[in-house]
């Protein structure tokens, strides 16, 4: 099996998130054209084969530009992490609020999901998958703050 060092998996990792950031910067440009597009996708199952109205409109794009608000965010904190990381503080106290932080970003991204439901009914999946996400990241959370509380025992014990 192929073992990337860790610089270079931290610096790969890096690279994916400015790359996100600029995606999220070309969505941010293109979103009421792609709101408008998805709307008048014909639906068998949703409610977008109704009449596509205004409030549907505004609705939707107020919606995603919500969804790449807080994925910037979340980009900025795995940014953080990330050169937390690199500097090799790990188990501190700023890591375990990024993460906790992100956490709240899934479950945020899970609301946000939910809400669009109503108009296309595939939001309701990725909803759960964020939710899980959510739900995994809070784990690795208190196992990060528990090695944290270990470490810092440790630092103490002569």
């Amino acid at each position: 099996m192929l073992k990337i060092p860790r610089q270079v998996s931290v610096m790969i990792s890096i690279v994916f998130c400015v790359l996100i950031i600029l995606m999220l910067i070309a969505g941010a440009i293109y979103m009421p054209t792609l709101v408008r597009l998805l709307l008048e996708l014909p639906d068998t199952v949703g409610h977008r084969g109704e009449a596509v109205t205004n409030f549907a409109i505004v609705f939707c794009t107020a919606v995603s530009y919500m969804i790449l608000a807080l994925a910037a965010i979340t980009d900025a904190l795995l940014l953080v992490l990330l050169f937390e990381v690199r500097q090799g503080r790990v188990f501190m106290a700023k890591s375990v609020a990024c993460t906790r932080f992100i956490s709240w970003c899934a479950m945020g991204f899970c609301l946000l999901f939910l809400s669009l439901g109503y108009y296309f009914v595939l939001s309701y999946v990725v909803a759960f998958a964020a939710l899980f996400v959510g739900v995994v990241i809070r784990v690795v959370k208190n196992a990060l703050e528990e090695a944290m509380t270990l470490k810092s025992e440790n630092d103490l014990t002569i």
